[in-house]
């Protein structure tokens, strides 16, 4: 655990603490704590999520990326994650126009930039439920 996790865990069993009247067991107090921090988690999730998207929207609004859905659709899954290098990333890009637009219109002039916003136009394509997702051990299948 770093100190961050730790400093999180005190501050919430303290407030869980101060929040219930009477005698008050340990135990009572971690489950308080750990449903505040399972709802707290949600919501950060849910403003991740809809930040994602949001910006997605200003930035890529108006590119045609149905070619781009149907190629994913038909098994050109593309994988990203820690250990995939951005030129796994865009060899495994279907070549569709979008592509090449989504990257223009981000200004992404080097291999990992290129990767970076194509990952966040299929994430934006994930939250809109237009495509699939996987995450697991680290990395992250589309399509």
């Amino acid at each position: 655990m770093d100190d961050v996790e730790e400093s999180i865990g005190l501050f919430c069993f303290h407030s869980a603490a101060k929040h219930v009247v009477g005698d008050l067991f340990v135990e009572d107090a971690v489950v308080v704590c750990v449903h505040k921090l399972k709802t707290q988690q949600a919501v950060l999730e849910h403003l991740l999520r809809r930040a994602t998207a949001d910006t997605a929207q200003r930035l890529l609004g108006g590119i045609d990326v149905g070619p781009l859905v149907v190629a994913i659709e038909n098994g050109s899954a593309v994988t990203t994650g820690d250990r995939v290098s951005s030129r796994e990333v865009l060899a495994a890009v279907p070549e569709v126009p979008a592509i090449a637009e989504i990257q223009t219109r981000l200004e992404a002039k080097s291999d990992g930039q290129r990767a970076a916003a194509v990952e966040l136009a299929l994430e934006a394509l994930y939250l809109a439920k237009r495509i699939d997702k996987v995450s697991s051990e680290g990395e992250t299948v589309y399509g």
